[in-house]
């Protein structure tokens, strides 16, 4: 089901009942929404999707540790899933149309150019930090979504304004935030669970959260897919019941600049 950014007491109870309902994927379940991507050409595959190491330790930090929402803010221990458990994730999502995909065709240089990402990604051991501020080129952490995302942003494979449209941006008030992030105060459970309202921005210390939201790109590429949109050149598939939309962009020029960004910048 997909989360419910409207408030803190939203998102922690749409979060709870994403925990508690039956969703047929018992070995695979993403209570936050999941992203996964795929690099192959005809020497090289890649099928890849950042996860915890333990939903435990996330859960925890917020149970028995008392981050509040600064959870959302921590770096936790992460892994890189390999391509067999991505595989059988997405074929048994397949059927049911439990997922959407765009597909890419790529040009030699700018394939190679996001090989090599991922090939340092996992040599700087950035492939282990789960989270944290979601800024992966810069060594900062992150989820599936935004290292998924990133590689689209380094190709430069599709423009800011339609990134835009998958990001959720919110203001959090700095009194539900514990953690390393909020300087180690002890948030229990209750007030974020039933704060009603994001932080008031002239009033309230907070901090901002940016996050690309799995269930927006979902819906995103479902609507591409029923309406298509004449100022984009792109093609359909399926597979299953799962829609996809396919943009060939073999002819775009390989963007200058190196792989990694200051943080900061």
């Amino acid at each position: 089901m997909p989360l419910n950014w409207r408030s803190p007491h939203t998102l922690f109870m749409s979060y709870i009942g994403n925990l508690l309902v039956h969703t047929g994927y018992p070995r695979h379940r993403h209570p936050l929404g999941h992203v996964i991507f795929e690099l192959r050409d005809t020497a090289r595959y890649a099928l890849v999707g950042a996860v915890a190491r333990s939903r435990a330790e996330m859960f925890n930090t917020v149970t028995k540790e008392h981050y509040g929402l600064g959870t959302l803010f921590t770096t936790f221990n992460g892994k890189l899933e390999t391509s067999e458990d991505n595989f059988h994730q997405l074929i048994d999502r397949y059927p049911k149309g439990d997922l959407a995909y765009i597909k890419f065709l790529l040009n030699e240089e700018t394939f190679l150019h996001l090989w090599r990402y991922l090939d340092e990604y996992r040599e700087r051991g950035y492939d282990t930090m789960y989270n944290g501020h979601n800024k992966p080129r810069e060594g900062k952490g992150a989820g599936c979504s935004a290292l998924a995302i990133s590689f689209l942003e380094l190709g430069g494979l599709l423009d800011s304004t339609t990134l835009l449209q998958w990001r959720v941006t919110i203001n959090i008030q700095d009194k539900l935030i514990g953690g390393p992030e909020g300087d180690h105060k002890n948030i229990s459970i209750l007030p974020m669970a039933f704060t009603q309202r994001w932080a008031d921005t002239a009033k309230q210390a907070y901090h901002r959260l940016s996050y690309y939201e799995p269930t927006y790109i979902y819906n995103w590429i479902n609507t591409a897919w029923q309406y298509p949109d004449s100022s984009m050149s792109y093609g359909i598939g399926q597979r299953g019941k799962a829609k996809g939309i396919i943009i060939d962009r073999r002819d775009l020029p390989t963007p200058n600049g190196g792989i990694w960004l200051t943080p900061g910048k």
